[in-house]
């Protein structure tokens, strides 16, 4: 029975079977393949979200070690500063050297800067090495060679002896006025405790003052 049916017939129905198999077995790849590739995609989305969580994490994190460092040097710094505060809030020399010459400064004057550079040298020295910078204006020649003369009266009495160096002058008008003041550029030195120590003994003549003045 099985000869008479044709071979073409059977052919076509092996090749039925043959493309369900195939058809079937293709299907379950491509589930098994989007599965896979929904599997994957929600993994990587997943493991990017801890990353960026992560970073974030690790973000706040430096933030607050950075904040903490900021924190500890601005401690450290108002730390120093204070003490450097101290140190020349007990400092003698700087104190009496600034109250010395600002002492010095009349109604007709005006301090616009000055520096103080203590202790240089050797510190173990008999004598101390410092020096004084001042810069100011004054109204006229007059004025000035007068604020020359307190200060030098006023170095040789101090302790430390002050020298006072005659510096550089320059006429030119005040700020805000038509009028040209006397502006001045000094130095002041340590005046040597055997001449201090002499000078305070015998002043000087008036003649001998205004050549230092001058």
């Amino acid at each position: 029975m099985a000869e008479l049916i044709p071979l073409e017939y059977r052919v076509s129905v092996a090749r039925k079977g043959l493309i369900r198999r195939w058809l079937i077995a293709g299907g379950m790849v491509v589930a098994a393949a989007i599965g896979g590739l929904t599997y994957t995609h929600l993994w990587e989305r997943k493991q990017s979200q801890a990353y960026v969580e992560m970073q974030k994490s690790y973000d706040r994190t430096m933030a607050l070690l950075r904040s903490a460092r900021e924190l500890q040097a601005s401690r450290d710094e108002l730390a120093a500063k204070m003490a450097r505060i101290e140190r020349l809030q007990n400092d003698t020399m700087v104190l009496t050297l600034l109250r010395n010459v600002a002492g010095a400064f009349g109604d007709e004057d005006l301090l616009k800067f000055i520096r103080v550079d203590a202790h240089l040298g050797d510190p173990k020295a008999a004598e101390q090495r410092y020096q004084v910078q001042i810069r100011g204006i004054t109204k006229d020649a007059t004025t000035h060679n007068k604020l020359l003369d307190r200060l030098t009266d006023i170095g040789r009495k101090s302790r430390p002896p002050l020298k006072v160096n005659l510096g550089e002058t320059h006429q030119s008008k005040a700020p805000d006025s038509v009028k040209e003041v006397t502006f001045f550029d000094l130095f002041c030195e340590p005046l040597p405790l055997d001449k201090a120590k002499l000078e305070a003994v015998v002043p000087p003549s008036q003649d001998q003052s205004a050549a230092q003045a001058h």
